[in-house]
C-alpha cells in the first residue's frame, strides 16, 4: 500500500470484471489506455470520466492521430501527435508513449513536455514495422523534439 503504479489495461480489459477493474484504477497514479479502452474501462468498471479522474491522479487517454488528452487535478492538457510521413505499424505505439511519457514524468518535466515525448517515442515506432525494430540515441530524440517543440532547453538533462 502506498507504492505509487501505473495501471494500462490495454486488450486485457475484456477479460476483467467491475472488480478488478476497480482494483486497478482506484488509487492508481498513473491510468494509460486508448480511446477504445477508456470507452470500455467506464463501461465495465461502471465509472464516468469524473470519477476516474477523482480515482487517479493522471489519466492518459491517447487518441491515435489526434494526439492525447492528459488530465491531472481536473487540468486537462491536449498532445499533439508528432507527424510521422509513411507510418508503417502501430504495434507498439503506445508502449512506446508511455516510456516518453514516464521518462520525462521521472525527469520531473511538466506535463505538456512529458506527453510531448510520449507523442516522439511512439514517433519512432510508427515509422517502421516490427514492435522493437526502432533505434535512437538520446541527442537524436532531442534534436527530434526540438524540429517541432520547444523545450526551453529541459531536455539537455537527459544527456547527464
Amino acid at each position: 500500500a502506498g507504492i505509487p503504479y501505473g495501471f494500462d489495461p490495454s486488450q486485457q480489459i475484456v477479460r476483467m470484471d467491475r472488480k478488478m477493474i476497480r482494483g486497478g484504477v482506484d488509487g492508481a497514479q498513473f491510468l494509460f489506455c486508448n480511446e477504445y479502452e477508456f470507452e470500455l474501462l467506464k463501461k465495465h468498471g461502471e465509472y464516468d470520466e469524473i470519477d476516474i479522474t477523482e480515482k487517479v491522479e493522471y489519466l492518459i487517454i491517447t487518441l491515435a492521430e489526434k494526439g492525447s488528452r492528459i488530465i491531472h487535478k481536473g487540468v486537462e492538457t491536449l498532445i499533439p501527435v508528432y507527424p510521422v510521413e509513411n507510418p508503417e505499424d502501430p504495434t507498439g505505439v503506445g508502449d512506446a508513449f508511455r516510456a516518453g511519457f514516464l521518462t520525462g514524468f521521472y525527469n520531473d518535466f511538466s506535463i505538456e513536455v512529458c506527453g510531448r515525448m510520449g507523442s516522439l517515442a511512439a514517433s519512432y515506432v510508427l515509422e517502421q514495422r516490427g514492435t522493437q525494430s526502432h533505434q535512437f540515441t538520446i541527442p537524436e530524440f532531442i534534436d527530434r523534439y526540438r524540429r517541432l517543440w520547444d523545450d526551453k532547453g529541459v531536455l539537455d538533462t537527459l544527456l547527464g
